[in-house]
């Protein structure tokens, strides 16, 4: 239900380069929550608690100074009601933004993170099992996709799979395979191929099997800031979304004059 309302409103972006798309929902996101913030909460009473809470702060370095234990936890007794009070404005606003961000965060999720899997292009789908299996699997899809050796057997709990196929919705089933190569047990899992910006999950987890941990599809991880990385860390769509809206709030605050 929510990605068909919002396809409409952000699919535009998809065709942007991503650092671009994510930097404009990013401000667009920040916008929003700011001036909530503003309205949603009393600015003047929100200043003088912070204006208490900082003087109470000041007196407390006096009494540590002094060494008075007992002035100080007099000071702090009176100080906590201050923070109680605060952080009861500040929570307001949340209740207005936290469910519309968790479902854009999901269509972001859903269409942001990693690059499709492009029709007729080869790629790789590889399934993970518990350290002591062993013997053979099969990866059949439905409808039918182009399968390089469809049975594998499993080396150092992992096996590889080459397929390439159509534009379409596809059911991937791996199967575990006995010496007669009959079929033990069975998994399945999702698989997109397009050429818009859209993707079933790439890590499936089989936490209710014994015999197989996971499925990975190689879809590529999109990464806004290219080959920029942040003391080793190369942020993907979460962490880009997180510094920008980290600056946008800082410059927006001021502007806006928000406490």
């Amino acid at each position: 239900m929510f990605e068909s309302l919002l396809n409409p409103i952000f699919s535009p972006l998809l065709e942007m380069n991503s650092l671009l798309a994510i930097s404009i929902i990013a401000f667009l996101i920040t916008l929003a929550i700011t001036v909530v913030y503003k309205y949603a909460t009393n600015q003047d009473r929100m200043r003088e608690l912070k204006k208490q809470i900082k003087d109470s702060q000041k007196k407390m370095k006096e009494k540590q100074k002094e060494g008075d234990i007992k002035g100080m936890r007099k000071i702090q007794g009176k100080m906590m009601p201050l923070n109680t009070e605060l952080m009861k404005h500040s929570m307001k606003p949340t209740l207005y933004t936290f469910i519309p961000i968790i479902i854009i965060f999901g269509w972001l999720n859903a269409h942001m993170a990693y690059m499709q899997i492009a029709p007729d292009v080869p790629f790789e789908v590889s399934a993970s099992f518990p350290s002591d299996t062993q013997g053979l699997v099969e990866l059949n899809a439905s409808p039918s996709l182009t399968v390089v050796e469809p049975i594998q057997t499993i080396v150092d709990g992992r096996a590889v799979w080459e397929l390439k196929g159509a534009i379409g919705d596809y059911t991937l089933m791996i199967n575990r395979l006995d010496s007669n190569k009959e079929v033990l047990n069975a998994v399945n899992r999702k698989l997109k191929i397009s050429v818009k910006r859209e993707y079933e999950a790439p890590l499936v987890k089989f936490k209710k099997s014994s015999w197989i941990d996971s499925s990975l599809v190689s879809n590529e991880a999109i990464k806004p800031l290219g080959n920029t990385s942040l003391f080793g860390w190369r942020p993907g769509w979460l962490g880009t979304y997180i510094i920008l809206s980290i600056i946008f709030s800082i410059g927006m605050r001021k502007i806006m004059k928000v406490v």
